[in-house]
């Protein structure tokens, strides 16, 4: 019985010891993973504002560039948190609404650069679809071909890199092919397995940690898609991936205003515009484009608008604009180039400028240890229309709250600062600021709370902002909360609706009222809220209000996945919907002031 429980005791102590050794190493990994997304963070934030100073095309696809590249260093440090999620089965994915195009062809760029410094061809195949929306986890998808074309690039000496882009209504299949050293069935068998590289030479060869794949295959799994591997040693090799989406809307009416003139014989750029241009209406008002293969042509044409896009061999960087002429590359075509360059013609946009974003109305309240980020705030907040008071920590902002309660529209906090970090302040906040109890907290982190689901839930902030997030990212967020300009608010209505912009407010602000009433009373009834949310969704569809929108797709997806509705999702649709019913109450408003 004495060696019984000794085996008994040694077996716990193991087993303690062993679940300490998890919870170290993760905790290590989640506090490395945060201190290098924090320094990604500013970088980002400060290159987005330096971009707003630059007045040349060349200068600003540069620093794209230079902030693609930032983002590709975010999805490394990614890569050493997920490891260990995926180990312990608690990543959890993020569902939202993408482009498709957008997502991708933004990763192949990088790609493509990193390919030509080696001196190896960059081949992009992308077939003619009518996908444009979808909903997925688009900073998976990124993470698993990210993956896949570094090691590509990094394994071929000679020759290229092709991809392949198949989309269809519910899935895409996306194919890396290399002309690198190959794999044996031997090594492919193994080539998921963690920290398996295809002998022992490689990693001085060419680095890494021998994790990327391993994680891929995990990634694929989650997503719930398949991947499969061929190759020969000394002719390359080919991974095919197949992930699903929902697909929510294609190209239908798009470029609707433009009459678009190919003058050549590539059939990619012919299917594409046909399949843009299927619905357009034949009007002779339509605005004329040409797109020449040559610039010859333009010299030997006299026929040819003012609107004339050169795609050409000949143009290396993507995309550059000289004088009135832009140029877009052919090897390789990226579709979302060519598709934003002729949706900025048609809505009379400088083609080389960034699109506003709408201006805000508020007085925001900062807390924020960094002092680059706090910087980053300062300018970020100005540019869309907002002023703010920055403080150091939870502490200084608490006390603030406290002496004018009234002064601040929102609250904007790090989640992690010296003294008092965000989570006290959100939670002393909520429960000794009643005046903030109809106003929104935003917590602001470079750790992924995804890790700890329960953590996140227990917190008071109605959202969260993840490092590096971006200028539009905030905007997107704070426009959840906060009104714009009156102007704004008016113009909406009035562009979409015309004289009946009036009619449609009133018939909005009645209708969405109603269903926000019933939805918080229908608090415990699953499958009323369901109902509700649909018809909000609908709703917000028919008069083309997309914050709305997005935000109701995202309640039913996470509903679908986690078999309830999440409060923090519900409430952000209500807070955002009640806040564009008090825009369309203005134009209401209005209108009986005229009377």
């Amino acid at each position: 019985m004495t060696k019984d429980r000794e085996k008994e005791s040694q077996l716990r102590n193991a087993t303690e010891a062993a679940q300490a050794a998890v919870i170290a190493r993760q905790q290590f990994l989640a506090t490395m993973s945060h201190e290098l997304r924090t320094p990604i963070a500013g970088m980002v934030g400060l290159l987005e504002i330096l971009k707003k100073h630059l007045n040349t095309e060349e200068s600003r696809i540069i620093t794209n560039n230079i902030i693609a590249s930032s983002r590709h260093l975010h999805l490394l440090v990614n890569d050493i948190l997920d490891y260990s999620k995926l180990e312990a089965g608690k990543l959890k994915l993020e569902l939202r609404e993408c482009s498709l195009s957008r997502e991708l062809n933004e990763l192949f760029r990088i790609h493509c650069i990193a390919a030509r410094q080696k001196g190896l061809n960059f081949k992009l195949s992308w077939k003619t679809d009518n996908v444009k929306i979808v909903v997925m986890d688009p900073l998976r998808m990124s993470q698993i071909f990210n993956n896949l074309l570094s090691n590509a690039v990094k394994f071929t000496q000679n020759g290229g890199v092709e991809v392949t882009v198949d989309a269809y209504e519910k899935y895409f299949s996306l194919s890396v092919k290399d002309s690198g050293e190959g794999m044996d069935p031997s090594v492919i068998e193994h080539v998921f397995e963690p920290f398996k590289q295809a002998d022992s030479s490689i990693a001085r060869r060419f680095g890494g940690t021998g994790l990327g794949l391993s994680i891929v295959k995990s990634l694929v799994d989650v997503i719930g898609g398949d991947i499969q591997v061929e190759s020969e040693v000394g002719k390359g090799t080919i991974i095919t991936v197949n992930l699903p989406y929902q697909k929510v809307r294609g190209f239908e009416e798009q470029l609707p205003e433009l009459d678009i003139h190919y003058h050549g014989f590539n059939p990619v750029v012919m299917e594409w515009i046909d399949m843009w241009q299927a619905h357009a209406k034949k009007t002779k008002s339509r605005k004329r484009v040409d797109i020449v293969f040559d610039s010859d042509v333009i010299k030997q044409r006299d026929d040819l608008s003012d609107n004339i896009i050169l795609i050409s061999d000949k143009c290396k960087e993507f995309k550059r604009a000289r004088g009135g002429l832009i140029e877009l590359s052919l090897s390789p075509l990226f579709p979302d180039l060519l598709f934003d360059t002729l949706r900025n013609i048609e809505a009379a946009q400088d083609d080389e400028t960034e699109h506003d974003l709408d201006k805000l109305e508020g007085h925001i309240l900062v807390a924020e240890d960094n002092a680059i980020n706090r910087m980053v705030f300062k300018t970020q907040l100005q540019s869309i229309g907002l002023t703010c008071h920055i403080v150091e920590n939870g502490n200084e902002a608490l006390t603030l709250l406290l002496s004018q309660p009234d002064e601040f529209d929102l609250l904007i906090t790090d989640c992690h600062m010296p003294v008092m970090d965000g989570y006290e302040l959100s939670k002393k906040v909520r429960e000794l600021i009643p005046p903030f109890d109809q106003k929104a907290i935003i917590g602001c982190t470079a750790e992924d709370l995804r890790v700890n689901q329960d953590r996140l839930e227990l917190t008071h902030f109605d959202q969260i902002l993840y490092k590096p997030y971006g200028l539009t990212g905030l905007h997107s967020v704070l426009a959840q909360y906060l009104t714009g300009k009156e102007v704004d608010k008016v113009n909406f209505w009035r562009e979409h609706f015309g004289d009946e912009a009036e009619l449609m407010a009133s018939v909005f602000v009645e209708s969405m009222t109603d269903d926000i009433a019933k939805l918080k009373d229908a608090v415990n009834n699953i499958s009323t809220q369901k109902q509700i949310i649909h018809k909000i969704k609908g709703g917000a569809a028919a008069v083309g209000i997309d914050d709305i929108f997005d935000i109701a797709v995202a309640v039913e997806h996470a509903t679908l996945i986690e078999g309830s509705i999440p409060k923090d999702k519900l409430n952000q649709l209500i807070k955002c919907t009640e806040n564009y019913i008090n825009k369309a109450q203005l134009i209401t408003d209005s209108k009986r002031e005229n009377k």
